[in-house]
């Protein structure tokens, strides 16, 4: 089984059956507006931490695609000075 997505053999030439995927990406994006109408019912600082924590993720993740290791505190620390939050 292949690991990262560039891996796959016919990269980036993908070929999929609607039939198959479509009923997927219903449920996916209900599910999606469910979580993003849940998220509303939280205070600010809430939702700002887990889009942080999506940001860090997506950050150290990308980053080992190239084989690179990254630090989560440090990745967190730099991405919230970026972005001018206090955490």
């Amino acid at each position: 089984m292949n690991t990262w997505i560039h891996e796959h053999p016919d990269w980036p030439h993908f070929k999929w059956d609607d039939q198959k995927i479509t009923p997927k990406l219903i449920d996916l994006r209900h599910k999606q507006g469910y979580l993003l109408g849940r998220m509303d019912s939280f205070g600010f600082n809430l939702k700002q931490d887990a889009n942080l924590q999506v940001l860090i993720k997506d950050v150290i993740t990308s980053s080992a695609i190239e084989g690179e290791r990254l630090d989560k505190f440090e990745v967190r620390s730099s991405i919230s000075r970026r972005l001018g939050l206090d955490v």
